[in-house]
């Protein structure tokens, strides 16, 4: 391998697999490319769509930095590409074992790139207890500082660098913005016929996650029913794999309790199905309560190209990326913002076109290919670096 990237990968269902899937069967297509993963069973080797994957790590285990470390010191890589989340490797305490396997590939003289997928802010209060979130912040300076001497950090957009400089003192040549791909969408040009409301469709699609506000949407479209009988909320995703499973069990109740005559659930489906259901929607909404990270959203990146508009939260994973009333809307996470929000939309077919219109073209140099191919220039760029420094 030339390129060795260290993650998690699917089946295992986070937000990192379902990113780096894309993003590195896209950098394949010029490099080498070999995947260092987690396992859930036993090690094993395969090959995906040309990319050989190593599954060598498992995730909880505190030898994981040994089962990475022995993978990678024996491939042919020109640049380690490691990608960190907050719980990625396992447990807070695996977790903070981090720092340790980037020390470990040091000597090796290899450059490493470390793709921050999230960026805590100092001052959230992460749990509650001045005590413990003093202990948290204490161990995430010391960890992000230690990622930033380290290696090179790639961020997907600039609230994320904004943060690790003026929040950790992390110099900005340490840090390269590459924004999160988007997916094409499957034909163009994609525009909106005029509807009736009351045939518009809502769509949802992620992860299904405690603390998104699901259920704030079923409550909301309740309300939105009440004028428009025949509106449909479909609601298209599942369980992350770091999560307990009884949280989607209890969001099912919850729509049952509103009456699923009109709101649809369906699981993890396959990439045709899925751009089928953006296709069909009318008025896409994406909820987070979490405010108390900087990161990107893969579910706007999914949906920027088709064309559709977009009701968002107003937390920093959406404020990061977009812009109230010129390429979406935001919404309080309560019932009643979000159903003035919708009612807004759904009465207003122009300021629908306008939104679809705006946010396509803002993530138009976004797609897939541009993201890979700045990373194949960060790395040979690095590389180049490293070989005149010897």
């Amino acid at each position: 391998m030339r390129v060795a990237a260290v993650t998690t990968w699917p089946p295992h269902r986070d937000g990192v697999a379902l990113y780096v899937s894309r993003l590195y069967s896209h950098i394949a297509k010029s490099e080498k490319v070999g995947i260092i993963a987690n396992f859930s069973k036993s090690p094993s080797k395969e090959v995906n769509d040309g990319i050989a994957v190593f599954r060598c790590w498992k995730r909880n285990s505190p030898f994981y930095i040994l089962q990475i470390l022995k993978k990678a010191l024996s491939s042919d890589a020109y640049v380690f590409h490691v990608q960190h989340g907050w719980l990625l490797y396992g447990n807070a305490f695996v977790s903070s074992l981090f720092p340790m396997l980037l020390l470990a590939l040091k000597p090796s003289g290899i450059p490493i790139v470390t793709t921050m997928h999230t960026v805590a802010l100092r001052k959230a209060k992460m749990y509650g207890n001045s005590f413990l979130d003093m202990l948290g912040h204490v161990g995430t300076l010391v960890l992000t500082k230690a990622i930033a001497k380290l290696s090179i950090i790639v961020v997907h957009n600039n609230l994320m660098k904004q943060v690790l400089q003026t929040e950790y003192g992390i110099e900005g040549n340490r840090i390269v913005i590459i924004p999160h791909g988007v997916t094409d969408a499957p034909k163009e040009p994609l525009t909106e016929s005029e509807k009736e409301a009351e045939n518009l469709q809502i769509l949802s699609l992620g992860f299904l996650r405690r603390g998104k506000g699901l259920e704030i949407l079923v409550e909301a479209f309740e309300n939105l029913r009440k004028n428009h009988e025949k509106m449909k909320l479909v609601v298209v995703g599942g369980a992350h794999s770091h999560d307990e499973k009884s949280y989607v069990n209890e969001l099912l109740k919850s729509a049952t309790h509103y009456g699923r005559e009109r709101i649809f659930f369906e699981n993890f489906v396959d990439e045709d199905r899925l751009n089928g259901v953006i296709l069909e929607s009318d008025i896409i909404v994406l909820l987070s309560e979490e405010g108390r990270f900087v990161e990107s959203s893969g579910a706007l990146a999914r949906v920027a190209d088709f064309s559709k508009p977009v009701i968002c939260s107003r937390v920093p994973k959406f404020l990061s990326e977009l812009k109230d009333g010129a390429n979406c809307l935001t919404t309080e996470n309560t019932v009643e913002s979000l159903t003035r929000t919708l009612e807004l939309l759904v009465g207003d077919h122009e300021l629908r076109v306008k939104m679809a219109s705006n946010l396509k073209r803002d993530f138009n140099a976004r797609h897939w290919d541009d993201t890979a191919a700045k990373h194949v220039e960060l790395y040979k760029g690095l590389r180049v670096m490293e070989s005149s420094s010897r």
